[in-house]
Formats: structure tokens, sequence, C-alpha cells
């Protein structure tokens, strides 16, 4: 990962037109596109609410690398992965019970804290109490199945 950093940095600096220290909605797609990536700017925009920590509407550099943490590993057309991968600050592919309630309440599947306990007591991983991407799609599933 620390090499992928550095990678990363260059990149952003390179996006970072204005040399401010944050990455705009717009200046992240006229790059985009400039790769032939096709994604509507509230795609962008959306995706970029999801990891802007600091409410400003534009990427920092952690910010913008846990974008393409998301873009690497997620399918932009996979809310679920989308919103797995936003939470998962650590880049660990794993989920705490917090971020696992973020999660739920950004789709409509709202659990109060006892909910959420109960559900990482029968699922989460015994050792860390965390989720997996694969625990948690298969609870997703579920709930949405008896919606």
């Amino acid at each position: 990962m620390k090499q992928d950093i550095e990678n990363y940095r260059s990149i952003f600096c390179a996006i970072d037109k204005d040399s401010d220290g944050k990455i705009s909605p717009l200046e992240l797609q006229d790059a985009l596109q400039t790769l032939e990536v096709d994604i509507q700017i509230d795609t962008i925009a959306g995706m970029i609410d999801l990891v802007d920590r600091d409410h400003d509407g534009h990427l920092n550099l952690k910010e913008f690398i846990h974008f393409l943490y998301i873009c690497e590993n997620g399918r932009i057309d996979d809310y679920k992965s989308i919103l797995f991968l936003a939470s998962d600050d650590n880049y660990s592919m794993l989920i705490n019970k917090q971020r696992f309630q973020y999660i739920m309440q950004k789709i409509n599947l709202t659990m109060d804290d006892e909910e959420v306990l109960q559900t990482f007591k029968q699922y989460a991983d015994k050792d860390d109490d965390n989720m997996s991407y694969d625990v948690f799609l298969e609870i997703v599933d579920e709930m949405e199945r008896n919606k």
C-alpha cells in the first residue's frame, strides 16, 4: 500500500490543477475522462460525499486515496460495495459496528444499537469484532429479501 500511496500522491498532484491541495468534482471528472472512464458528475459527487470527511465537497489527498481504494476494489454500479468500501477507513476489507450501522442507514435498512449488537454477535469475526464484505453482503441481501 505504501508504494500505491506514492503513486496516488503523484496522480493527485497531476489532477489538482490549481495546486490548492484539493480536487473538485469537475477536476476529477476531467481526469477520468482523460483516462476514458465515463462517470457522470452526479455519480462522482455522490462518491466524493461518501469519503469527504471534512464535508467541503472536494477531495484532499487522504480522501482521494480512499476514493481510489473504492474504485480499485468496488464496482461503480454496485451501491453495496461502494458503501462498504467507503466505510472501510483502514483499507482492511473489514468494517466495525458503527460503520455497519452507518451503511444500514444509507440504504434505508436502519437498525437500532441493539439490533446492530445482535447482528455482530451472530455474524462478525469473534476475534476482532469486525465484519467482512462477504458477511456484510449476506446480511444485507437477507434483510432486503425480508423487507
